[in-house]
């Protein structure tokens, strides 16, 4: 038997033709050729060109004759008994789904008695740069694209035009008693298609994007983008999102009112642990609206009066690491969701020689620390600073004033239409007055957490009004 290699250009079926201007491939299924006729093999490996690696287990078709084969540990796949002609291999995979990169395929022509190879692969992430970035700083080793439409909320249309903002918090060598602290702000347009494009974002942290146009606004939603490094993220606008100058909150009394809901959407759901299980006393909500609910004995949850558009639903339980999922909600209509959480993984009690045992409270710490939640600031550090209005003003997200002998806080919720809140202040796990909290002497305090927004927040700290918290633990705390 032969060898005909035949390494093939892979595009996206339906959006990567959207992301590169490629045409793209039909893998409509129709009828295969006779069995009767002469027939060869197809070998081959798939291949993620945003990873650098093969992927295994990964399930392929074999387009118009009703055949599948799974990629072994290496990526390697193999068809036996082709007819020979024309032929299309194609993949889809939820993780390539949600990159926008949709079903990839590539042709081959199988001759009888031969082997023919092929490379089944994703565009690499300098592909997509080049195409879609154009003007932007040369490619970093963690510089991101996020890219995806922006619709109205009643009518489903596209909008050309609309500006979508991205934020998130830069960490930089600063003074000598510790690093810098940047917001940084991103903004770009949609085309004539709808279609908006952001390159330069790092890859490897917490983003926060929304969606502005003619007085209608997206909700605010976070999210990474990722290893691969490319992200798509559609977001739906709505007038109810956008807060009248007369309900404008001037004062942080006013503002828990102008965040009130102000739509008919609604969505309800269930939510599960990771095994099936529903899920009882599970806090549910949505980022920057005040109103929160508990899933009944069988999971359940519903939210009515909704304000329309994209919005974080945010779970929390205690037990489970907080959970987000974007929702579309449109006017008058019920919105259906699943959440699955995770369980938390307890950390080992260290003992070493029987004289300590880490505290609950220290353990606790630990596991956010190791879930990356929020910001935080040890005891050696505090130390070097000569007050808590200090340590706070290099800590993200809060925003501190001198008050008598401790400090006033505030939190901003960054975006268009943004406003202050007051964030939750505990200290030693007790909520009180952070100008009480702040009084202490820096040395009395082992850890300073700061987490900037409700869907970061614990949910043993989290209270109702998407402002985040700030967790002080003194050397009295159980470390």
């Amino acid at each position: 038997m032969f060898i005909h290699a035949a390494v093939c250009v892979v595009v996206g079926i339906v959006a990567m033709a959207q992301l590169l201007h490629a045409q793209a491939i039909d893998i409509r299924d129709t009828p295969g050729q006779s069995v009767n006729q002469p027939s060869g093999r197809i070998r081959g490996v798939v291949f993620d060109s945003l990873l650098m690696k093969p992927l295994p287990r990964t399930t392929l078709l074999l387009m118009g004759a009703g055949r599948t084969a799974t990629s072994d540990d290496k990526g390697q796949f193999n068809f036996e008994g082709v007819a020979a002609g024309q032929h299309t291999v194609a993949l889809s995979t939820p993780a390539f789904d949600s990159l926008g990169l949709g079903t990839l395929g590539a042709t081959v022509v199988v001759r009888d008695k031969e082997v023919t190879r092929v490379t089944v692969a994703t565009p690499s992430l300098r592909t997509l740069w080049q195409y879609r970035c154009k003007g932007e700083n040369i490619l970093g080793s963690d510089s991101g694209m996020v890219w995806g439409t922006v619709r109205d909320a009643a009518d489903d249309s596209l909008l050309a035009g609309a500006a979508t903002a991205f934020e998130w918090y830069h960490m930089q060598p600063g003074t000598a008693l510790g690093m810098r602290i940047d917001e940084v702000r991103k903004e770009t347009r949609t085309d004539n298609s709808g279609t908006y494009f952001a390159c330069g974002l790092p890859s490897d942290i917490l983003i926060s994007s929304e969606a502005l146009s003619n007085n209608a606004a997206s909700g605010r939603v976070e999210y990474s983008v990722g290893e691969r490094r490319v992200q798509r993220v559609d977001l739906v606008i709505s007038s109810d999102m956008v807060i009248p100058d007369s309900l404008s909150p001037r004062t942080r009394e006013d503002s828990a009112y102008a965040q009130r809901a102000r739509g008919r959407s609604v969505v309800r759901g269930t939510v599960f642990d990771k095994n099936g299980k529903p899920l009882a006393n599970a806090i549910v909500g949505l980022a920057n609206v005040d109103t929160t609910v508990r899933t009944s004995a069988g999971g359940r949850f519903q939210i009515d009066g909704l304000p329309a558009g994209t919005h974080a639903l945010q779970v929390r339980r205690v037990g489970s690491p907080p959970a987000t999922q974007l929702v579309d909600l449109r006017p008058g209509q019920t919105t259906d969701a699943t959440v699955v959480l995770s369980n938390v993984n307890t950390l080992a009690t260290v003992n070493v020689r029987a004289t300590k045992v880490r505290g609950a409270d220290g353990l606790d710490y630990d596991l956010r620390r190791k879930m990356g939640f929020g910001y935080a600031m040890e005891e050696k550090a505090i130390a070097r600073r000569a007050d808590m209005y200090s340590v706070l003003s290099n800590l993200p997200g809060i925003r501190v004033e001198r008050s008598g002998f401790g400090v006033t806080a505030q939190m901003r919720q960054i975006g268009w239409g943004g406003y202050s809140c007051v964030p939750a202040v505990f200290l030693d796990g007790l909520p009180t007055p952070v100008e009480f909290a702040t009084s202490l002497p820096t040395d009395k305090y082992r850890a300073v957490e700061v987490f900037p927004r409700g869907g970061t927040v614990p949910a043993q700290y989290y209270q109702p009004g998407g402002c985040g918290a700030v967790l002080f633990w003194t050397k009295q705390a159980r470390w």
